[in-house]
């Protein structure tokens, strides 16, 4: 049996990858989502990991996909509320949520 497989990576910013990890321990399967450090370029290292993840026994792998689905609604129902707001003739300026200065165009 395969103790921990990588599943997925992706970079959350120039310093840390989140990686998807199925692992077993104790004849229990587990999902890990954890943000890793990625080495020092000046520096001959490897990735390390941080404590800032999850881990949940894979069956409730299930409720956690339903609970980031409606969270990305929730954040499609405010960026469709966001460009309500920035609609022409609404007089806001981009993200700003000022109302263009003299001579700028809205």
């Amino acid at each position: 049996m395969e103790k921990q497989k990588l599943i997925d990576s992706f970079n959350k910013n120039s310093m840390e990858i989140v990686k998807v990890q199925v692992q077993d321990w104790k004849y229990v399967t587990y999902v890990d989502i954890r943000s890793w450090l990625l080495p020092n370029p000046q520096e001959n290292g490897s990735e390390l990991p941080t404590h800032k993840g999850l881990t949940l026994r894979a069956e409730l792998l299930p409720e956690l996909i339903r609970s980031l689905e409606k969270a990305q609604k929730e954040i499609e129902k405010r960026s469709e509320n966001v460009q309500d707001r920035r609609s022409p003739g609404g007089g806001e300026n981009t993200l700003s949520g000022k109302a263009p200065e003299e001579g700028e165009a809205k």
